[in-house]
């Protein structure tokens, strides 16, 4: 196994101490496995891999992460591996993880602040029918008329007693004369007038008499 000498330092090792061994002495215990059982056969198939995550061993029993990429040779049962050192895999892992707890975390909030809304807009909802409710029992209250049970005059808008008459010719309403049948015959009787000879009457226009 030939290796250069910039491996030779990451992995803190004497070149010629390397120069005959087997590349199991360089790779850990698990990945030693995974390049026995899964990565040779794959490279010895397919003729070559890429990217393939492999963690080696320093001289001093480090564990060394690295990227490796590795084509075999025509006709030969030696392959050409290119690592590059992974060395701060274990920060970017932590970032990474960062990322997604605050993204959750944001998610979440996300959702808290819509359910808050939701809240918010049916207790809105509650608050105006019970406005709309409240302003309805005033209106009706604004229209109860205070009458007085002896004399039968109102109490106006400032407070003053009156009588309806006086209060309907103020409002927008407007006013017809007539005489209801239960007023007829005294209004008769005022008037010097026999009740037979009259037609009868008729609550808009009050009677008449025949000519």
């Amino acid at each position: 196994m030939e290796i250069n000498t910039t491996l030779c330092r990451w992995l803190d090792v004497a070149r010629d101490d390397v120069r005959f061994a087997h590349v199991d002495q360089l790779l850990s215990l698990a990945t030693r496995t995974y390049y026995q059982v899964s990565l040779f056969p794959i490279l010895r198939m397919g003729g070559a891999v890429e990217e393939v995550y492999l963690t080696l061993r320093s001289g001093k029993g480090d564990d060394v992460p690295v990227l490796m990429n590795a084509t075999r040779r025509a006709n030969e049962q030696t392959s050409d591996w290119v690592v590059v050192r992974i060395e701060r895999r274990g920060r970017w892992e932590e970032e990474v993880l960062q990322a997604k707890r605050a993204a959750e975390r944001e998610t979440l909030e996300k959702v808290r602040a819509n359910e808050e809304l939701v809240r918010a807009k049916l207790a809105l909802e509650q608050t105006l029918t019970e406005l709309k409710e409240s302003n309805w029992l005033l209106q009706k209250a604004a229209e109860v008329l205070p009458t007085c049970m002896y004399c039968k005059r109102v109490k106006g808008d400032k407070a003053q007693w009156e009588s309806a008459l006086e209060l309907l010719r103020r409002s927008s309403v407007f006013l017809s004369h007539g005489c209801c049948p239960d007023c007829m015959p005294r209004m008769l009787a005022e008037l010097g007038l026999n009740a037979e000879t009259c037609l009868p009457s008729d609550e808009e226009s009050g009677g008449h008499c025949r000519t």
